[in-house]
């Protein structure tokens, strides 16, 4: 994706998420958007070492774990990715991709 296009995704998704009621919706309705190829497997699952907001599998079948924040990431949501991601390493033996979708992000 280059500049123009990653600008052009960044801008309609702050629309589009600001106009709608609750976001977590309109991401799980437009995962397309985000990543042709997503399947949403669950919302708000809990496992052993928190709650996820969203797991999906990509088009070749990777776990992709969502983390998704209606105002600022802060750091936390680093470690609190990065425990998600070493669960899912330990249970699978392989390591899933992790987005974090966020209205802004800490320096």
């Amino acid at each position: 994706m280059d500049q123009a296009e990653s600008e052009a995704l960044t801008e309609y998704v702050s629309n589009r998420l600001s106009l709608e009621r609750d976001p977590k919706d309109q991401i799980v309705n437009n995962l397309d958007f985000l990543e042709l190829g997503l399947t949403l497997v669950s919302r708000q699952e809990t496992i052993g070492v928190g709650r996820l907001d969203m797991l999906a599998k990509d088009r070749e079948g990777r776990w992709a774990i969502f983390e998704l924040k209606a105002g600022e990431a802060k750091e936390s949501a680093i470690g609190q990715i990065a425990r998600y991601i070493g669960w899912f390493t330990h249970r699978d033996g392989s390591t899933p991709r992790a987005i974090l979708v966020a209205g802004g992000f800490a320096e």
